[in-house]
């Protein structure tokens, strides 16, 4: 079986009895022409859509040089940058550090370090690394208290990679302005959105 292999034989299926790949074709000056004319079309095709859409109207908007007269506020729904809500009549985080964010992030991007027992426990230390995080909710959704958001900030691009890192501090400055986590949109009640406004576009 092995000579037949070196050989470049190819040997019967076992279930068909017919060999597993087709016999090899030796080149022609046919088939060797072909594969010039078929190479030389698809280089013209491309060409030629490249060509096309070059005199086209740009619509390439070039970050973050933008026009202003647009809106750019994200879709309700988007998964931006995080928050932290604080009790407005305690003026105390929610937060309770009960671990349970942390414990179902997949990307394992929150550090949490609690102080305090049973009423008391609170979160000394509350870091969340935006550049590992996934943006999958899964921390707003498993939050027994509705401690956690995640915001409609889209700007969060920067040149070094700690200062994508939230502490408790800014995490707690930026939930000011929320009272209950933000909640997701299903997908079909986006889809609906978005056609009543392109409806109200035309």
């Amino acid at each position: 079986m092995l000579e037949a292999r070196a050989r470049g034989e190819y040997l019967p299926s076992p279930t068909t009895g017919k060999p597993d790949l087709p016999p090899r074709q030796a080149p022609t000056a046919f088939t060797f022409l072909w594969a010039i004319v078929e190479g030389a079309w698809t280089l013209a095709v491309g060409h030629w859509v490249t060509f096309k859409n070059f005199w086209r109207r740009k619509v390439t908007e070039q970050y973050p040089y933008r026009n202003p007269e647009r809106n750019w506020k994200p879709r309700p729904g988007y998964r931006g940058d995080f928050a932290l809500i604080t009790d407005r009549k305690t003026g105390r985080l929610r937060c309770t550090a009960c671990m349970q964010c942390a414990n179902i992030c997949p990307a394992g991007c929150i550090w949490i370090v609690a102080e305090g027992r049973g009423k008391d426990r609170h979160p000394v230390q509350f870091s969340i690394d935006a550049g590992l995080c996934m943006y999958c909710w899964l921390c707003v959704e498993t939050c027994p208290f509705g401690a956690i958001t995640m915001t409609p900030d889209y700007e969060t691009a920067t040149f070094k990679p700690e200062h994508l890192i939230r502490d408790i501090e800014y995490l707690r400055t930026r939930g000011l302005e929320y009272h209950e986590p933000l909640k997701p949109i299903e997908a079909k009640a986006q889809h609906q959105e978005g056609q009543a406004e392109a409806g109200d576009a035309r």
